[in-house]
């Protein structure tokens, strides 16, 4: 099942999918992180972010995919201090889904998206025990997915 969501961060509409997977919830939990765009694209083109959920929601995960502030359909201006906000709502979203395993939660990032989810580890900004940011090219992260190997 694939349910659009939209979540207010700092009065900026922030545009994402959640992905759940078929079975019985709740589910381990990814959040990707997009990377900074080349433009900031007013189409919403997300450079192929859904197969990729798909595949992972495949494996027996709920997927949100989202854009930060000024990118795809969300709102705002383009501010990587904006992103970490937005990541935090992002956050605060997942660990309240009936959906979602709490302590399942881990992030799966690419360029920009990397820089943000690290940074909110180190800064102790998150509070749950699983985290994994992932600095990767979406073809090795379907490898990893296909392989088993991002359950580690």
């Amino acid at each position: 099942m694939i349910g659009k969501v939209e979540l207010i961060v700092d009065g900026i509409n922030i545009s994402g999918q959640l992905h759940l997977p078929e079975g019985r919830a709740p589910y381990p939990t990814v959040g990707v992180c997009y990377g900074i765009p080349a433009h900031c694209s007013e189409s919403g083109d997300n450079g192929g972010y859904p197969l990729l959920a798909e595949r992972i929601c495949q494996e027996g995960f709920a997927v949100f995919i989202f854009n930060f502030r000024r990118t795809g359909d969300s709102g705002g201006n383009l501010d990587l201090s904006g992103w970490v906000k937005d990541l935090g709502g992002v956050i605060d979203y997942l660990i309240t889904l009936p959906e979602a395993v709490r302590s399942g939660l881990s992030l799966l990032g690419f360029s920009g998206g990397v820089a943000v989810s690290l940074y909110m580890w180190h800064r102790g900004i998150a509070g749950y025990r699983v985290w994994r940011s992932v600095p990767a090219q979406r073809n090795l992260a379907l490898s990893m997915t296909l392989t088993g190997r991002h359950r580690s």
